[in-house]
């Protein structure tokens, strides 16, 4: 399915299976994405707050996430990948899949993966790894 939004909106999306979710190009929120294997890519997102959640998906973004509050959740060998986090607080987390953020400037940041590698880039901020 394809649903366009206008660009001053948030988003609640819910998808099952093996399922994608594309989503760029959005401010205001909040925006909350719950899926179970797939991908969820973002691009150019910004707003009051971001929660994304997923059963052992691959959650992605080529540019950065301005958002006051964040929380980016994957489980099993599910995979983080943020070029750049932006905010007040994130909480980035996986259980055994790796997280790789290229530059977070957070107030408060706590990134964790019970088995997975962590790699930062630049950040700035108080972070609890």
């Amino acid at each position: 399915m394809h649903f366009q939004v206008p660009a001053n909106f948030g988003v609640k999306i819910k998808v099952r299976d093996n399922a994608n979710v594309d989503i760029r190009d959005l401010e205001g929120g909040p925006f909350g994405i719950i899926m179970d294997q797939g991908t969820c890519r973002m691009k150019n997102l910004r707003g009051s707050r971001l929660e994304v959640d997923t059963n052992g998906g691959t959650i992605e973004c080529e540019s950065q996430l301005l958002f006051e509050f964040g929380n980016l959740d994957t489980k099993k060998k599910g995979k983080i990948s943020v070029k750049k986090l932006q905010g007040k607080e994130f909480c980035v987390e996986t259980e055994n899949g790796g997280i790789n953020v290229g530059a977070s400037y957070v107030l408060k940041a706590q990134m964790s993966s019970e088995s997975g590698h962590i790699k930062l880039g630049n950040i700035d901020g108080e972070y609890t790894i």
